[in-house]
């Protein structure tokens, strides 16, 4: 039969790579879902020690002046969240009236101070109002939220980003309630 027998040339054939390739893509996926978790826990660690930092300083600044800051509105966020960090550099309004230092030089979220005199809603909107139950406060108030344009709610399968669509985590608390209410808690 002579010399029919062949020889197999060094290499990888293209099933193997085939192989590999998925087993790399099915990694990557499972990778970018745990760093999607871990950065919406590290954005809400930071609102949780931003909305602690608002509640010490609002009330240090009742303390001095008999009543607490305000800024424009529910819906005026600084910085103005975008998933992005964002620097903390406030030149006027509640933030440099607070002195509010985030304790780092970016943050990931927004956020938000109302405030009024005792019997009046003054600028509070309908999440303030919401979050104090719709109840006149008796006494001086403020409601601060936290908001974070990062989190992914899932449509589909939560893999495929296609299926998924962007919407703003907020966390609220308020004068009244040192509780911190997460609008979604699952993420």
């Amino acid at each position: 039969m002579g010399n029919l027998q062949r020889r197999r040339q060094p290499g990888f054939t293209l099933v193997e790579l085939m192989i590999v390739v998925a087993i790399v893509g099915i990694l990557a996926v499972v990778a970018n879902a745990a760093y999607g978790k871990y950065m919406n826990s590290a954005k809400k660690s930071e609102v949780v020690a931003m909305l602690g930092e608002i509640r010490v300083k609002q009330e240090a600044y009742r303390t001095e002046f008999s009543r607490y800051v305000t800024d424009v509105n529910e819906n005026t966020f600084y910085p103005v969240p975008n998933g992005t960090p964002q620097t903390w550099a406030p030149a006027v309004g509640a933030w440099t009236q607070l002195a509010i230092k985030p304790g780092k030089n970016q943050v990931y979220c927004g956020y938000s101070i109302v405030a009024g005199p005792a019997g009046n809603w003054g600028a509070a909107g309908t999440r303030a109002k919401n979050f104090m139950n719709n109840v006149l406060p008796t006494a001086p108030w403020w409601v601060a939220t936290g908001s974070c344009d990062n989190d992914m709610s899932p449509v589909g399968n939560g893999f495929d980003p296609s299926t998924t669509v962007p919407y703003n985590s907020n966390f609220t608390t308020s004068s009244d309630n040192s509780n911190i209410r997460d609008d979604h808690p699952q993420n």
